[in-house]
């Protein structure tokens, strides 16, 4: 059990020397795919489909425990705390998602303020590991924790939603054309 642990430190370590042995190219490399990432789907929105649903928030999930390695148990604590307010904001005022067709396929947008805040904490961690590596900042942490939270909730919402529609509609339509009912026909 303890190798176990032990080779997946290693594995990190190893990993995060070679990381760390080109910062700027490796910062700039992570902030330009993320942004880039993030700008496009946020003009132009997101295709709606069960896998979207999961494996976005499940990546939210692990760049947020990668990016948080390490931060004191305290800070960890407030990280936690922040995930469930944001969650619990997200999913009690999470209606800021608009929902599109395209070519007769569903999509969605998650508003930019979201998306920002995840973001710029991201980003704000990324500076604190690459160039200031033994400052235990927990603000760019929390900040991170609550915006997770935020999309986590968000994608219960969109889930909610369609499963909502669905009951209402069961048997009557594939399931494709249920979600279909909840969006606008864009322009």
């Amino acid at each position: 059990m303890f190798r176990i642990f032990e080779t997946g430190e290693s594995i990190y370590n190893s990993v995060y020397a070679q990381v760390l042995s080109h910062k700027l190219v490796s910062f700039l490399a992570i902030v330009v795919i993320f942004l880039s990432r993030k700008i496009v789907r946020a003009l132009h929105g997101g295709r709606f489909t069960g896998r979207s649903l999961v494996v976005g928030p499940l990546l939210y999930i692990i760049f947020t425990i990668a990016a948080d390695y390490g931060i004191s148990l305290l800070s960890t604590i407030f990280v936690i705390l922040a995930f469930l307010f944001g969650m619990y904001i997200s999913i009690h005022t999470g209606k800021g998602v608009t929902f599109f067709t395209r070519n007769d396929l569903p999509y969605y947008k998650r508003p930019l303020w979201v998306i920002g805040v995840w973001s710029i904490a991201f980003i704000g961690r990324m500076v604190i590991i690459f160039y200031f590596p033994g400052y235990d900042d927990s603000f760019f942490s929390v900040l991170l924790g609550f915006a997770t939270g935020l999309i986590i909730g968000e994608a219960m919402q969109i889930a909610w939603q369609h499963r909502r529609v669905a009951s209402r509609k069961k048997g009557v339509q594939e399931n494709k054309s249920l979600f279909l009912s909840l969006v606008k026909k864009s322009k």
